[in-house]
């Protein structure tokens, strides 16, 4: 629904919990024909989890963000 009304663009799985093959499948058929973005080069785990959350703090330090 959200990324039907514009409210979001996609779905991002993430998480150690996706490390869960069955769970991940039935999370991403859930999700239909939104837009799905998730981990290929990067765990789903912890180390995963830090690279996203370094990510998410050096954006907020760009310019024109």
């Amino acid at each position: 629904a959200l990324c039907q009304s514009g409210a979001a663009h996609a779905i991002a799985f993430s998480g150690g919990c996706l490390m869960n093959r069955l769970l991940f499948a039935l999370l991403r058929e859930a999700a239909g024909d939104a837009p799905q973005m998730w981990h290929k080069k990067v765990p789903a785990n912890d180390g995963g989890l830090a690279l996203g959350q370094a990510v998410i703090a050096a954006g907020h330090h760009m310019p024109n963000r």
